[in-house]
């Protein structure tokens, strides 16, 4: 017999990982109880796109209250600029001001801000899936069983 595992949005929520609708959300929080705004170059970057795109002032206003573009949204313009080798007001795409590559920049610095907050989030995992490998691996099962998943879920 074989095994199929299907991992939807609420299988990294398990385990401690942001969903989606909260992932700027939490970054931003997890970055103000940190005080990193003052000393890092993405951080800054990212709260001047937040401010100027979407008028959302992540140092100053009420995160928890905030509404938030999806993660597609943010990235989406950037991409969709970056394709059409467009710019922004304050955000050049090529190599004729002092501001160039921002555009190119911002959708890396976007995918960090994933991946630090996904870490944090998981640094509190409660051990879910690695408990369900291992139950797997020990009744030899694991090489019999396939996992699927319909979302970004590091899983």
């Amino acid at each position: 017999m074989k095994y199929a595992i299907f991992l939807g949005a609420g299988a990294s929520a398990t385990e401690g990982a942001p969903i989606q609708s909260n992932l700027f959300k939490d970054y931003f929080n997890l970055v103000k109880n940190r005080n990193a705004f003052s000393s890092s170059e993405h951080e800054r970057e990212l709260a001047t796109f937040f401010q100027l795109m979407f008028d959302i002032d992540v140092d100053n206003g009420d995160i928890d209250k905030t509404i938030f573009p999806t993660f597609e949204e943010a990235l989406g313009i950037l991409d969709l600029a970056d394709s059409r080798n467009e710019a922004f007001r304050e955000f050049s795409n090529i190599n004729i001001a002092s501001n160039s590559g921002r555009i190119k920049f911002l959708r890396l610095y976007l995918v960090f801000l994933m991946a630090d907050i996904i870490n944090d989030s998981l640094k509190k995992s409660k051990d879910i899936h690695r408990r369900l490998i291992n139950e797997l691996n020990n009744t030899a099962q694991l090489e019999r069983t396939i996992f699927l998943t319909t979302n970004y879920d590091p899983d």
